[in-house]
């Protein structure tokens, strides 16, 4: 059963690496496993780094509404993984540490508790 996530919290992806060499991070986030974003910042060693995610799935949400004002409004959810992968060079550049999955589950236009 996957996890479901409100849109309207943020939600954070967050990793670390224990790499000496590590200087940048890359965030694929993936919807229904198409590639949507990618980000890229520095990075250090066993400091964690950290992205929100939630605004930017946000934009995917299909939402529509209906012409009686008594009847609630329908939303479709989303379906989303996230990797942050580290690297040795500045902005996604050298080797790579290997891909970490960080969260994933169905994304609802909801609010959580925050």
């Amino acid at each position: 059963m996957p996890t479901n996530y409100a849109l309207r919290t943020p939600i954070f992806a967050q990793a670390t690496s224990t790499l000496a060499t590590t200087q940048s991070a890359k965030l694929l986030l993936y919807n229904s496993g198409s590639l949507i974003y990618t980000i890229i910042k520095s990075a250090t060693p066993n400091v964690p780094v950290i992205f929100e995610v939630a605004e930017l799935l946000r934009d995917y949400l299909t939402i529509s509404f209906p012409e009686n004002p008594t009847t609630p409004y329908n939303t479709q959810s989303i379906t989303f993984t996230s990797t942050i992968t580290f690297y040795d060079g500045p902005n996604g550049t050298g080797l790579s540490a290997g891909a970490v999955t960080t969260i994933g589950g169905d994304g609802w236009e909801a609010y959580g508790l925050f």
